[in-house]
């Protein structure tokens, strides 16, 4: 319903709109409140629900609504909701809707990004045909994660730590990896309903930014190690959203919940996070570490990481390691949160 009225409140404008006044007049009848999406058996069905929690959750981001928007860069959003009116039909639909759940939680502060995300979404495509540097190798290391229990347990920890359950059943086997093309090369990945989504233009973009003086070797080992904090970080998300059965959660608001329940003290400091998926890289590298940084750095110590990472995804009986931060020469990532269940390129904040 929400996204119906969306349709015709758009169709009456001209030049600019004011999402507030939709709001006011329209929305809140409707949805006064966050809309939880509960898992249907298909995930077309699934992914049908987004359309009402996209404008609802828009409804409640005063990142969002606190500016007026151009009608033009949201023509194609509502195309895409007219389309999808009787069901998801394709692919690329459910991608296209996932994100912008996503989008619709964001706390972009910048109305010309909010525009150029909802104008430029239909350029999101789904390929997994496409052939690309060090694919098979990322395939491999996608069904070695989903396979590994040691690293699967630490995932588990995470999540965990936020929800304050004593297990997690969640069929990691069943998840899978998509590629896709998107106009804005930051965009690394996001999480699916039961699956990663991961940006075929930012893994071009994050090897091109790799030392040139690196071998083909070293440059796989270094983009491995990203990939694999890419991957845990959205399969973190993934199935945080399937153990509370609703896509449509926000790891922050869980966060925020467990902190106010929990009398542990490092479960206190490490919530100062606010996202899950940062809080699982953490778990696993000690800090947020931008790889393509740090390959570049002059105390960068590439031996050390090699050697981290294969004993990461040993699948021997021995405790997964420790890694030690100051050790591994590394840099901090210190972008600022914009996003939740998507993981991006700092330089995304200057698009």
């Amino acid at each position: 319903m929400a996204a119906c009225k969306f349709i015709a409140f758009l169709k009456k404008q001209n030049g600019c709109f004011d999402f507030k006044i939709f709001k006011k007049d329209y929305l809140v009848q409707l949805s006064p409140n966050k809309t939880s999406i509960s898992y249907h058996a298909s995930p077309n069905d699934t992914a049908f629900l987004f359309r009402d929690s996209i404008v609802a959750n828009l409804a409640l981001n005063e990142y969002f609504y606190q500016d007026v928007h151009e009608v033009s860069s949201f023509n194609y959003f509502c195309q895409l909701l007219e389309e999808t009116e009787l069901g998801i039909t394709n692919e690329n639909q459910i991608a296209r809707l996932t994100l912008l759940l996503h989008v619709s939680k964001s706390l972009i502060d910048d109305q010309v990004l909010w525009d150029n995300i909802f104008q430029i979404i239909p350029t999101l495509e789904i390929d997994d045909q496409i052939e690309f540097i060090f694919k098979n190798d990322l395939i491999d290391l996608f069904n070695g994660i989903k396979s590994n229990q040691k690293i699967v347990r630490k995932i588990n920890q995470t999540i965990i730590s936020i929800i304050g359950l004593q297990e997690v059943k969640f069929d990691y086997s069943s998840l899978k990896i998509k590629f896709f093309k998107f106009s804005i090369s930051e965009l690394n990945g996001f999480a699916g309903l039961d699956c990663v989504y991961i940006g075929i233009d930012a893994i071009r973009r994050f090897v091109c930014e790799l030392r040139q003086d690196f071998d083909n070797e070293q440059k796989l080992k270094i983009f491995l190690i990203n990939m694999f904090r890419l991957i845990i970080h959205e399969i973190c998300h993934v199935a945080l959203r399937k153990v509370v059965k609703n896509f449509n959660a926000s790891s922050p608001t869980l966060i925020t919940q467990r902190k106010q329940q929990s009398n542990s003290d490092s479960f206190k400091k490490n919530a100062q996070i606010f996202e899950a998926g940062v809080l699982c890289e953490k778990i696993f590298f000690s800090e947020r570490i931008d790889w393509a940084l740090s390959s570049k750095s002059t105390r960068f110590n590439f031996a050390y990481c090699e050697n981290f990472f294969e004993k990461l995804l040993s699948k021997s009986e021995a405790e997964l390691p420790q890694f030690d931060f100051n050790k591994s020469g590394c840099i901090r990532d210190t972008s600022k949160f914009l996003f939740m269940a998507i993981d991006y390129s700092r330089k995304i904040q200057m698009l």
